[in-house]
């Protein structure tokens, strides 16, 4: 069997059929966005196995010999004939080499004398060729859908572009309309023009293109209605691939979510102002031209033509805007279905709701009985056969986790019966997945009013099991899954029940009394919070613990003790086998679904081994706020060069803060800093305001640097306080309050602040240290400058946010009717320069 066969994986044939199927089964195992070497392969393969079928369809045998057997003897050719003869090819001839054997297809490009790229050319050369509602008309044209996605009418796109350049080049209208339609869109590099492709718009001609669009301008920006038809044609594109791909219930599902787009209220011709974040549910009028050739230039099967007449309600588009805009796609289904009624079911559906859902749950026999006979009704047996009720009802309402147990029983019973009714495997699978999430909603609510305990944690209680898992171990991340997110589905948890976790009156244990473990002359200390556990070393409470050698775990007989250090435990990678299979050992015997014990032990695994990897933290701090209802967890985490970074963690994801990465000395100060920064975000956000003398005057710039004064008489108390409120609510870029010859002066540029105390008579003047770990520990040789407005100031006066000086504010206003600044906690930095 020779190549071609080989790929497609059938015996050689010259029956089309065949190869169409086999193309598209292949089609669907090779993404052309995630495999496109492996997929354009296929689409050679195609393509040849369709020219030997045509050859043998025309030359009998005689061409079958040629395709199934190589060159012998006198036949074969130097690689000198080869070349003269390939120069020599006409046009549109393929040849295809596999192993030193050559095959030659001649074959003439089908395209070339086509209207398709005759309107192209007299388009691209004629006097409208700067005409961009006449490029729109044409790529929407059925002339050019014809070829849209075939590789021979790209080239020979490229062809007419290449002949005509010098005269005509790529103009600015065409070429957005070429972006438009192929998903393109341009970048501009130091190398010149980068073209980036959606995923969904590869095909094997995309290369020619590619190669048109880097012969014109780049298009970089998009607007008006281009994002609409831009979304339009990459609805096209997934219906071709959905096409090619066959249609099962998946495709049909993912058909009927396409042609929702085209509802009326999704479509305008009136362009969003920021319609790119919009381009999922704005479609133009025009695109309506694209699903109408869709369905009206191919042979479909009938449930796929009934997609379109249900979710568009196509029967009754016959007069006004709905006739205008689907009038062509309603005689497009009609031609193949013929005109058809649906079956109205509203009132079924509110004889339903209103009879039957308080007894779906199935608690007493009587609504049993009530639920039994709704499924021996005519009617419901005829909705349940329904294609769209199914897809319109029964799976997106249904088969939700709202609906009784009982309903979803019978539901069961009935398609585990009627295994051909429509979306039968879908509903099944759906109706799992809802009485599996009620069977887990269930244990967590048991879990949540479980009672503590008093000073006794223990693994294999589920309670405590779902607290640990879901708190020790954040961001832990496996081959395949993330640990938060699966938890989030399997194990959820409440910090609620942690908060009783860590209360001494509900039995919980007191954080100010810590768990110690002792390893010779050192103690590791642990202490419990509802999101997060803290580990600390030494009498001291450092949190630069020491990690523990994953290796040593299995070691460990009690099981307590072991899943304590779990967290602090770190391995290299080559341990990650060893260690996978030991958590999972320890796993089997706790309270876990057996299907989630390989899961959770991968995740746990990749935990501990990330130390393998580059850049990972030497230690991550943690802090609690409770803030409406809820726990919120700020993180740091800090490395080993003393950079730090500072987040918020949600439930499956770490938010950087605004300015949240900083540089410090040492990984000590490091520690420090966070800690402060830590306790800044917690702090009290309300403005603490002392001042025993009012300013004599307010010189003030708001955020839009236009100037103002308040003085005398206009200086009050509540004054001072609403421009302290513009400033922190960065409505003012300047605030410079003035006591004769002191000044205190409050600074903002772009995202950074800064404060200093000025004091003309001593010609002294002070700086607000932002880092004061920096400041204490840097050599004068080691200072970083930034810019900051005009100048350069060091690293530890410029403040990334305003957390600081708002806590400090009292103290800040406090100190005005001192001589000088007092350094309270290193609060300021007294400068060298003197003022002349």
């Amino acid at each position: 069997m020779n190549w071609i066969w080989e790929i497609l994986q059938i015996e050689p044939t010259g029956d089309e059929g065949i190869i169409k199927r086999a193309y598209a089964s292949l089609a669907r195992k090779y993404n052309p966005e995630e495999q496109p070497r492996e997929f354009l392969k296929v689409r050679e393969a195609y393509e040849a196995a369709l020219a030997y079928a045509r050859q043998d369809t025309e030359g009998g045998d005689e061409a079958s010999k040629r395709m199934t057997a190589g060159p012998k003897g006198d036949e074969r050719q130097s690689g000198e004939e080869a070349a003269d003869q390939g120069e020599s090819r006409a046009a549109g001839s393929k040849d295809v080499s596999y192993q030193g054997f050559r095959w030659d297809f001649t074959e003439e490009n089908p395209f070339r004398e086509g209207e398709g790229i005759r309107g192209f050319r007299e388009l691209y050369t004629g006097k409208r060729r700067r005409d961009r509602a006449a490029w729109s008309d044409y790529f929407l044209s059925e002339v050019f859908l014809e070829g849209y996605r075939e590789k021979a009418f790209a080239e020979l796109m490229l062809e007419v572009v290449r002949e005509n350049q010098s005269a005509y080049p790529p103009g600015q209208e065409f070429q957005t309309e070429l972006y438009i339609a192929y998903g393109l869109q341009g970048r501009k590099a130091e190398d010149g023009i980068q073209i980036q492709i959606e995923q969904n718009a590869v095909f094997d001609g995309i290369d020619a293109i590619r190669e048109i669009a880097m012969m014109g301008p780049a298009i970089t920006r998009f607007k008006g209605n281009d994002p609409a038809m831009m979304a339009g044609f990459r609805d096209y594109r997934e219906l071709l691939a959905l096409a090619l791909g066959g249609w099962d219930d998946r495709a049909m599902l993912r058909l009927g979510k396409i042609v929702d787009q085209y509802l009326p209220h999704h479509i305008s011709d009136k362009p969003i102002r920021d319609s790119w974040q919009y381009e999922l549910s704005q479609r133009h009028p025009k695109s309506l031209k694209l699903l109408t050739h869709f369905f009206s230039g191919r042979k479909l099967p009938d449930r796929v033509y009934r997609v379109p007449w249900n979710h568009l309600h196509l029967e009754s588009a016959t007069m006004g805007r709905d006739k205008l805009w689907y009038g062509c796609l309603r005689e497009a289904v009609i031609d193949r279905l013929g005109e058809k009624s649906r079956v109205n079911y509203a009132q079924f559906l509110q004889e339903i709701e209103s009879t039957y859902y308080n007894a779906s749950e199935g608690e007493t026999a009587e609504d049993r009985m009530e639920v039994d006979a709704l499924f021996e009704r005519e009617d419901m047996r005829q909705a349940l056969q329904d294609e769209a009720f199914v897809e319109e009802r029964v799976l997106p309402y249904w088969c939700t986790r709202k609906k009784g147990r009982y309903f979803l029983q019978k539901l069961r019973e009935y398609y585990s019966i009627h295994r051909d009714a429509p979306f039968a495997k879908k509903v099944l699978e759906e109706i799992d997945l809802t009485v599996e999430y009620q069977m887990i909603q269930e244990k967590f609510q048991e879990d949540m009013q479980a009672p503590l305990r008093r000073g006794v944690f223990d693994f294999h209680e589920r309670p405590w099991l779902r607290y640990y898992l879901n708190v020790a171990f954040h961001m832990a991340q496996g081959e395949t899954w993330s640990l938060p997110k699966y938890l989030g589905w399997y194990m959820p948890y409440s910090p609620k029940w942690g908060k009783r976790l860590v209360d001494p009156r509900e039995g919980g244990f007191d954080a100010e009394h810590p768990i110690g473990i002792r390893f010779g002359e050192n103690v590791l200390y642990i202490r419990f919070h509802p999101r997060h556990i803290e580990y600390l070393w030494g009498e001291e409470g450092s949190p630069l613990v020491p990690p523990f050698p994953g290796e040593e775990l299995a070691k460990i007989a009690d099981d307590g003790m072991f899943w304590l250090l779990v967290p602090i435990a770190a391995a290299g990678f080559e341990a990650r086998q060893g260690i996978y299979e030991e958590l999972t050992r320890r796993l089997s015997v706790l309270p876990v679904e057996q299907k989630s014990v390989p899961v959770i032990a991968d995740c746990i695994t990749g935990r501990i081994c990330r130390f393998a990897e580059d850049n990972v933290p030497v230690c991550t701090l943690y802090q609690e706020k409770e803030a409406e209802e809820r726990i919120r967890l700020f993180g740091c985490d800090v490395y080993g060069n003393g950079a730090l970074a500072l987040y918020e963690e949600t439930e499956d994801q770490q938010i950087l803060l605004p300015g949240g990465m900083y540089n410090a000395p040492s990984v000590e100060s490091a520690v420090q800093m966070g800690q402060r920064l830590l306790r800044e975000l917690l702090a009290d956000k309300a403005l603490e305001l002392y001042m025993e003398l009012l300013p004599e005057r307010i010189l003030v710039r708001n955020q839009w640097n236009s100037p103002s004064v308040l003085e005398g008489e206009q200086v009050t108390k509540e004054a001072v306080e609403e421009l302290f409120a513009k400033y922190f609510g960065d409505q003012a870029n300047r605030l410079e309050l003035v006591w004769g010859p002191r000044r205190l002066l409050f600074l903002k540029q772009k995202q950074q602040y800064a404060c200093f105390y000025f004091d003309h008579q001593n010609q002294n003047w002070y700086a607000l240290v932002s880092m004061p770990e920096v400041y204490a520990v840097v050599k004068s040789d080691q200072v970083v400058y930034v810019t900051f407005g005009q100048g350069m100031l060091p690293i530890y006066l410029v403040h990334q946010n305003l957390n600081m000086i708002r806590r400090l504010l009292g103290d800040i206003l406090g100190q005005i009717a001192c001589d000088r600044p007092q350094p309270r906690s290193m609060m300021w930095a007294p400068q060298v320069y003197r003022f002349e």
